[in-house]
Order: structure tokens, then C-alpha cells, then sequence
């Protein structure tokens, strides 16, 4: 039996694996931007001259759209690595999880194997192996 804990956030996720006793994890880093701005985007048009020197506009519609879209692929990544799982259990700060879950729903074989959404701070390593062993045993 294949026990998995996924504990993530929007920058980050770790995939706490079970097999018996053992446990492996594995960090997988998402690519969802968060405030930053990317280099060179931009045109005249998304930069106008102020009192402080140019500045970066960047048009919320058009970062709301790019988010999403970093955010799906990122849900696509972390779904291709839980699909072999026999359990889930995803936890994690915010409200990532929950939007995972939602992403999960259309796919109703995965989401089955869901036993437990639960809210958790940012955790060593350590920490993470020992919460996900004692939420199986």
C-alpha cells in the first residue's frame, strides 16, 4: 500500500511518500508568481515616466490570467506524482490546498483516494515525515 502526504503552499510542495515504515520525501518547487515581475515583459505601454523614474504596470487582468495558468500547470505536476497513490492526505497553509483539492474533483478516481484536507504551518522536513507517519499509523 502506497501512502502519500502532500503538504504545499503556492511556491512549494513536498510529497511525503509511505511505503510500510519507510518514508521518502521529495520537494517540488512550483513556478507561480507571486509578486515578482519577470524580466524584459513589458512595453511602452505597461511603463510610464513618474516623479521616481519609470515604473512597471503590470495589468491585473493580464497577471490574475498568467497566475491561473501557472497555478494549473503546477496542479498538473503535482497530480501526475500522487496518481500511483492508494491515500492522500494533503495539508498545508492557506488556501493552496483547498484550490488543489478543487482541481482534483474533476478527476474522480484521484480524488477518492483524498482522506484528509487539514490546514498546517511551514514544517521542517523532519516534521513533515513524522506528521504524515503519524497520520497513517
Amino acid at each position: 500500500m502506497k501512502n502519500i502526504g502532500l503538504w504545499l503552499d503556492t511556491h512549494k510542495a513536498y510529497l511525503i511518500t509511505l511505503t510500510g515504515l519507510e518514508a521518502t520525501i521529495e520537494r517540488i518547487d512550483s513556478e507561480v508568481e507571486t509578486r515578482e515581475r519577470i524580466p524584459g515583459e513589458g512595453d511602452d505601454q505597461t511603463r510610464f515616466k513618474g516623479g521616481f523614474g519609470t515604473q512597471f504596470v503590470d495589468h491585473e487582468r493580464t497577471k490574475e490570467a498568467r497566475v491561473n495558468n501557472q497555478k494549473k500547470e503546477y496542479f498538473h505536476r503535482l497530480t501526475d506524482e500522487i496518481m500511483n497513490a492508494d491515500n492522500i492526505y494533503i495539508f498545508g497553509p492557506a488556501e493552496t490546498k483547498i484550490d488543489f483539492k478543487n482541481h482534483l474533483e474533476s478527476n474522480k478516481e484521484l480524488f477518492k483516494k483524498v482522506v484528509a484536507i487539514e490546514t498546517a504551518d511551514s514544517m521542517t522536513e523532519n516534521q513533515l515525515k513524522a506528521k504524515v507517519l503519524a497520520f497513517f499509523r
